[in-house]
């Protein structure tokens, strides 16, 4: 028995014809899900792909970056900025690229590898270091081992 001509009929194939043993003629498994082939290649890059921008996506995040012990370098006020991303009432410059840096005073052992890791430094008096820092600098530096502590300016002197 074949398909009167002018019927539509889409994603059947000749076998199709039959009923299927447990489901019956009109709930087959072509009709369920027509057309769907699986491609363990096509499902594994695209596996591979999500978990890439899901780690990006975490990388990108302030608490993927700092560990508690890092964390722990930072001023309450500046937790705030570097991690939550609120705005603090701190003082700051913007950059000619448009970043806001934060005004700084940061506890150090070795003001040199500060340099070294590419964080800019305005002066050095013993083991303070002033500075004008965006929140990825600050997150750079709260990595450095040589960091202590990391303070807005404000309110006098930096904690000891």
């Amino acid at each position: 028995m074949g398909i009167p001509v002018g019927t539509e009929v889409r994603n059947r194939t000749p076998y199709q014809e039959e009923a299927h043993p447990l489901i019956g003629t009109f709930a087959s498994p072509q009709l369920l899900m027509p057309a769907v082939r699986f491609w363990p290649v096509r499902y594994l890059f695209t596996m591979l792909c999500l978990t890439s921008v899901g780690l990006v996506a975490l990388q990108c995040s302030g608490e993927a970056e700092l560990t508690a012990d890092q964390k722990k370098k930072l001023d309450g006020r500046l937790q705030r900025v570097v991690l939550d991303g609120t705005d603090a009432d701190l003082q700051t410059t913007t950059r000619e690229d448009g970043s806001v840096a934060y005004h700084l005073f940061v506890r150090t052992d070795d003001a040199e590898a500060l340099r070294d890791a590419g964080l800019p430094i305005n002066s050095v008096s013993g083991g303070v270091v002033t500075a004008r820092w965006t929140a990825d600098e600050i997150r750079a530096a709260a990595r450095q081992k040589s960091v202590r502590m990391i303070e807005p300016v404000g309110g006098g002197e930096p904690l000891r």
